[in-house]
């Protein structure tokens, strides 16, 4: 997985690498959804601090799937969350944090093959909103900005059945 949360809203570009876990569960055309991703270290710069996250994104929710010949896509909306651990790394009193952002995704995945096989490729793209970011804050300069409150990613891997 590749999150991407974009210079909006007073928050840091920040780009964050990992991996993530989905389990679906299908009841036909319908499928309840669970995942939990590891981004272990992304870096950004806000305001003349530099500053390092590590991200636990979590979701729970809906895919709805259908198969179009030998392929399969699904859309899914869920209640979203992330653990994150945020620390600055140039101040002269170090500063850390740990905190919970709560708000929704929304994805649309592909998987490559037919709905019978035990594993295929898949490839997806989600969004990730936190309505109500977090302050990035440091002594004595005050408020710099906000944590993200949009993240933007891609997924590439394989998709087995059990």
């Amino acid at each position: 997985v590749l999150d991407l949360a974009p210079p909006l809203f007073n928050a840091p570009q920040i780009i964050a690498p990992g991996g993530e876990l989905r389990v679906a569960r299908r009841f036909g055309w319908l499928a309840g959804v669970v995942g939990l991703g590891l981004e272990p270290r992304a870096s950004f710069a806000k305001g003349g601090l530099l500053g390092r996250e590590a991200r636990i994104p979590l979701d729970l929710g809906l895919r709805l799937q259908r198969s179009l010949g030998p392929w399969e896509m699904g859309v899914e909306a869920a209640i979203a969350g992330a653990i994150f651990h945020a620390e600055g790394l140039n101040t002269l009193m170090p500063q850390q944090g740990t905190r919970l952002d709560l708000g929704g995704r929304v994805g649309l995945l592909v998987r490559l093959g037919r709905p019978s096989a035990r594993a295929l490729p898949f490839v997806g793209v989600h969004a990730l909103v936190f309505p109500r970011p977090y302050e990035i804050a440091t002594t004595p300069q005050g408020t710099l900005g906000s944590m993200p409150a949009l993240w933007l990613g891609a997924t590439l891997g394989l998709s087995a059945s059990l």
